[in-house]
């Protein structure tokens, strides 16, 4: 009963702590789940898509990858950029946790 007493504090410990350990940093496990835009907060942008008869999937996810690419250079590693599939009207979502100005996201 010792032995378990242990291990659960323990990992209680592990949970939160951030330590050093050799070359690598231990980050606790309840730091390293990416929250999300309702935990978190932020900001997020729908594009419509104007789909025309050459549109195609490739074009629509080179978009998405420019999208990407785009706030990964400018330190939004946390984006994430989606495609809501509903033909004929799809969009793009752009989420950007950790940002509280809109007007910032639609000048990238």
């Amino acid at each position: 009963m010792i032995l378990l007493s242990v291990a659960i504090v323990l990992l209680g410990v592990f949970c939160i702590v951030q330590f050093p350990v050799g070359d690598y940093d231990f980050i606790g496990f309840s730091r390293a789940i990416k929250l999300g835009l309702d935990l978190k907060g932020g900001v997020y942008a729908v594009f419509e898509i104007e789909e025309k008869d050459d549109t195609t999937d490739e074009a629509i996810n080179g978009t998405v990858e420019h999208f990407k690419n785009v706030l990964f250079k400018k330190g939004y590693t946390e984006a994430v950029v989606t495609v809501q599939d509903q033909k004929p009207n799809r969009k793009i979502r752009v989420e950007v946790p950790d940002e509280n100005d809109p007007s910032t996201i639609l000048s990238l």
